[in-house]
């Protein structure tokens, strides 16, 4: 979602090409009901300085899966562990830690 921009939507088709299909195969998918109306949406408050549909004032969004980390943390479905590769005389603020806990493919 990161990556789809204005130039891939034709219509009431959004044209995916193969650099950003899984598959690596260009794919033509229908816009309908709730997924054709965010896009109407997006279209409405569209930035012509963006070429991407999806934004937030003008950046790329991130990757939601840090928040989807820390709200599984929050609500006990997960663990931010720290990462035992670490060096032990890094300061604490500075120790990259590991997320453990459910996913998205979960569900």
């Amino acid at each position: 979602m990161r990556r789809i921009e204005w130039r891939h939507l034709d219509g009431t088709t959004l044209v995916l090409p193969p650099a950003l299909s899984k598959s690596k195969h260009a794919r033509r998918l229908p816009l309908e009901g709730e997924l054709a109306e965010i896009i109407g949406r997006a279209w409405k408050r569209r930035r012509l300085d963006q070429p991407r549909i999806f934004h937030r004032n003008g950046r790329p969004i991130g990757d939601f899966r840090k928040r989807w980390q820390q709200a599984c943390v929050v609500v006990g479905l997960g663990q931010s562990i720290e990462d035992s590769n670490e060096p032990q005389t890094k300061p604490k603020w500075k120790i990259r830690k590991k997320y453990r806990g459910l996913t998205v493919h979960d569900l």
